[in-house]
């Protein structure tokens, strides 16, 4: 019986020497890089945008691609615009002279890299209006009210929102016998007491718009 057994283990062995023992010899498949892109692009952004959110891709001769956004390295002019893990935001209104001034971007990853020129377009703010069109009248003293803006464009565009995905760099003021409660969204809660009072909303430091209130 022993001798058996021996023999079953001697053949076993052999068997795994001779065929690998269930072990493979297939070389992994490594897929080939062409190239590195950006998406979109391009892109035109209001001056104004919370972001832009941008994407890099390694596209693979097999006609595949990877999503390498979080670790492709970006630039851009950053004087412009700031710019990291592929999310952009404006830091100018257009070229300061009410133009729309455009961006290169750049990616690397590994020894790739793309560049495209004038990728984004920024359309500067060339207006700012304020709705309190929830205030009937005189407003109230020791009333909380909701203000929005609005702005214009130098492309054109008019009376756009100013709301929480477009609200960069515009900030609310409050003068007299008023206070600012609390800002978010791109809209502002303000409180009065009696007397004279001014509600601002600025972009960009230097556009704005002003209304004057009298509170009984």
């Amino acid at each position: 019986m022993i001798k058996n057994i021996t023999t079953f283990f001697s053949a076993s062995l052999l068997l795994c020497g001779l065929g690998g023992c269930g072990t493979t010899n297939d070389t992994p498949i490594v897929k080939e890089i062409n190239d590195i892109s950006i998406s979109p692009t391009s892109a035109t952004l209001y001056a104004t945008a919370n972001e832009l959110d941008l994407k890099a891709y390694v596209n693979y001769s097999d006609g595949t691609s990877a999503d390498v956004t979080q670790a492709a390295r970006w630039e851009t002019d950053f004087s412009k615009a700031s710019l990291a893990y592929g999310r952009l935001v404006p830091k100018v209104n257009g070229d300061g002279n009410g133009s729309n001034t455009t961006l290169d971007v750049t990616i690397s990853y590994r020894s790739l890299n793309d560049t495209q020129n004038g990728m984004v377009t920024i359309v500067p703010l060339s207006a700012l209006h304020i709705d309190d069109s929830n205030i009937s009248g005189t407003p109230a003293a020791d009333t909380n009210y909701t203000f929005k803006a609005t702005a214009d464009y130098a492309n054109g565009d008019q009376n756009v929102s100013i709301d929480a995905n477009n609200s960069n760099q515009i900030v609310w003021s409050v003068e007299g016998n008023a206070t600012l409660v609390s800002v978010g969204g791109g809209e502002a809660t303000i409180s009065f007491s009696k007397g004279e009072a001014n509600v601002t909303v600025t972009g960009f430091y230097d556009i704005n718009a002003t209304k004057s209130y009298t509170i009984n």
